[in-house]
């Protein structure tokens, strides 16, 4: 087992607890197997495209790069209060097909994220140069 692996496990079981939920429903949420989202939280395997899609998807609030690097906080935006509401309809967590503006939506999201990358590595790189 690597240890970011085992790190982002702890992070991701972090994360299950933060959404009030245990390896179950958030496999359920993910629509991975139990088992897969187990092997995640020990280290086992690492943390699958599918579940950072679906969490960018259905839980557009989670940080990812908090997840996958450490980084950061674990919400981008402070969870909303759920006392007393329902729980959304599990065809909000990549159970249904996406309506064409949301694919596009998600697909822009991604696109800044990844430009703010580049940039990111862009100034490592540099800092690197220089030393």
């Amino acid at each position: 087992m690597e240890p970011t692996r085992i790190e982002q496990g702890a992070r991701l079981q972090q994360l299950i607890k933060a959404l009030k939920t245990n390896q179950t429903g958030f496999a359920d949420m993910v629509n991975v197997s139990q088992s897969n989202i187990n092997k995640m939280v020990r280290g086992v395997k690492g943390i699958s495209k599918t579940v950072i899609n679906a969490l960018l998807l259905g839980h557009k609030n989670v940080n990812v790069h908090w997840l996958l690097t450490g980084e950061g906080e674990i919400f981008l935006t402070p969870p909303p209060d759920q006392t007393g509401q329902v729980a959304e309809p599990a065809a909000l967590y990549g159970k249904r097909g996406l309506l064409f503006g949301e694919v596009e939506e998600v697909l822009e999201a991604q696109r800044r994220e990844i430009e703010a990358l580049k940039e990111r590595v862009a100034r490592l790189e540099e800092r690197f140069d220089n030393f």
